[in-house]
């Protein structure tokens, strides 16, 4: 390096520029980031920061309800024990819910179940909004009889 280089500032500084760190230190204790398995979409594993694993220790279905854009606890898991697939509006005889799974109208069967794209959004369109095949039959008949 010459003389002429040395006492150029505009060297200097582009010297400067290509020493300073471009990426910063990590803290472990706030930094690092932890995998999760959260229930959802086929085991979803995600990676969360130090804060997000506190807020998921306190309440790991809360926490997974708000990762998967539930609007309660009580919705992500009857997403989840439903297999996310939407579920029958009828009660049976005996006074429980149907547990038959709802034909799927023409504009969401292009989405598959264990595709991403068979969101919680899609599910709540549908569960227990639609009769399974069977209670639609049993209440068109019921409705010519009359």
């Amino acid at each position: 390096m010459t003389d002429a280089m040395n006492d150029d500032p505009r060297a200097a500084w582009d010297r400067r520029k290509w020493r300073t760190p471009i990426n910063g230190v990590v803290d472990p204790a706030i930094d690092a980031c932890y995998s999760i398995s959260l229930v959802g979409d086929q085991y979803c594993e995600d990676v969360f920061t130090r804060r997000e694993l506190d807020e998921y220790n306190r309440d790991p279905d809360l926490f997974a309800a708000k990762h998967f854009k539930c609007v309660s606890v009580e919705e992500y898991r009857e997403w989840i024990r439903s297999d996310k697939r939407p579920l029958c509006s009828e009660r049976l005889k005996r006074g429980p819910m149907c547990g038959a799974e709802v034909p799927v109208p023409e504009e969401y069967r292009r989405l598959e179940y264990g595709n991403d794209d068979w969101r919680v959004e899609v599910w709540r369109k549908l569960h227990r909004i639609y009769p399974c095949t069977f209670h639609k039959n049993l209440l068109a008949r019921r409705e010519a009889s009359q």
